[in-house]
């Protein structure tokens, strides 16, 4: 299990950096999965998804049972459209043998979400997964 962290410092370099992951799945036709914590947060990537970016937007749609669509977006913690990667986008690690990469933020956009960055790099450190920071 690999865990790749981007170091972010701002929301909108976050939200483009979101982006650009889920592009680069759609673009080699690979499933990619977006784990959101609450219905709020599902919904906000959903919009961000069809306004980013701006040459067109990318296909998904949020699901919590099995689905085909290569982006998809869940509240689940279930692998809805059998992705190889994940982006988790909620406070907890994502402890789970049915990824082989996971995207996570080094998010320093606030004291607090530097404190869950951390405990999240702790807990793969402590589940032994190989950690990448780009």
């Amino acid at each position: 299990m690999r865990v790749v962290f981007y170091p972010i410092s701002t929301t909108d370099k976050k939200l483009r950096k979101l982006v650009q992951t889920a592009r680069s799945y759609l673009k080699k036709k690979e499933a990619f999965l977006i784990q959101v914590a609450d219905e709020k947060s599902a919904i906000f990537v959903d919009e961000l998804l069809w306004e980013l970016p701006k040459e067109g937007f990318l296909p998904h749609e949020i699901a919590s049972t099995t689905t085909s669509s290569l982006i998809a977006i869940t509240l689940t913690r279930k692998n809805v459209n059998r992705a190889k990667s994940v982006f988790n986008l909620c406070p907890t690690p994502l402890i789970c043998s049915s990824y082989e990469v996971i995207y996570d933020f080094e998010d320093s956009t606030s004291f607090h979400r530097k404190e869950l960055s951390r405990k999240r790099f702790e807990a793969y450190r402590d589940a032994q997964y190989t950690i990448e920071s780009l």
